[in-house]
């Protein structure tokens, strides 16, 4: 286990520091910082919560039962209204294969602070489609609709996206930086044996403050937490 770390470590780019070759999960580190121009958020959709991408790192999120292994990523977030969320937008992308991704699953956590979530899991979206924007440079935005996720207000939560790949053949996906906003991003990943929820940095890479936090943003349709949200309006978020 020890060497299939080091040589994936390794292997990534000519550019990763060799000081954080078996601290954590793959990341992706670029010598060239800027990050792609993204397109802008959707005019249909109320924003909820938003940190585009700060520059071109990125850190594994993924699920993978070849070889198995599971690498969890979370980022927390204070929602700007107590309408449910019904669609994310995030970027990232595949290295070291070919993806194609199978699906994702974004996953949301009260809070305990900046010590992570409080308690387990309180929704769960598995991701069969979604939209893709090829940004170059690695970079990839995603856009997804999903079931409501009811909001309170004001209050923090924590949200993972992971893909559902299987490493072998298809590579890792990494999951994007972007600008420090509220609390570190933690991350989880028994396989490199960081059981407990733990910040990406400085913990588990140190030498590598671009990847502080991760890239994602939120939106409600205007739906209440309370009303069912019909696929009609789930539809004008994205046309």
């Amino acid at each position: 286990m020890k060497n299939r770390q080091i040589i994936r470590m390794l292997t990534l780019t000519t550019c990763l520091l060799a000081t954080v070759a078996l601290a954590g999960p793959i990341a992706h580190l670029e010598n060239d910082s800027s990050p792609p121009i993204t397109p802008s958020s959707p005019d249909k959709c109320l924003t909820v919560w938003c940190q585009e991408p700060a520059n071109l790192f990125g850190i594994e999120s993924q699920i993978s039962a070849n070889p198995p292994e599971v690498v969890t990523q979370i980022a927390d977030f204070v929602p700007a209204t107590d309408e449910a969320i019904t669609m994310m937008k995030w970027w990232g992308g595949v290295m070291q294969g070919a993806g194609p991704v199978d699906s994702f699953v974004i996953t949301f956590f009260r809070s305990a602070g900046c010590t992570g979530p409080s308690g387990e899991a309180i929704y769960v979206r598995s991701i069969p489609s979604w939209s893709e924007v090829d940004l170059g440079e690695g970079t990839i935005e995603y856009t997804a609709t999903f079931s409501a996720v009811p909001m309170d207000a004001g209050e923090n939560y924590w949200v993972s996206v992971q893909a559902l790949m299987d490493i072998d053949p298809g590579g890792y996906w990494v999951w994007h930086s972007a600008e420090l906003e509220l609390c570190p991003a933690m991350a989880k990943a028994p396989s490199y044996g960081i059981l407990d929820w733990t910040q990406v940095f400085p913990f588990i890479f140190p030498d590598v403050p671009e990847l502080v936090e991760r890239a994602f943003c939120l939106y409600t349709d205007g739906a209440v937490t309370t009303v069912a949200v019909p696929w009609g309006s789930l539809k004008a978020c994205y046309r």
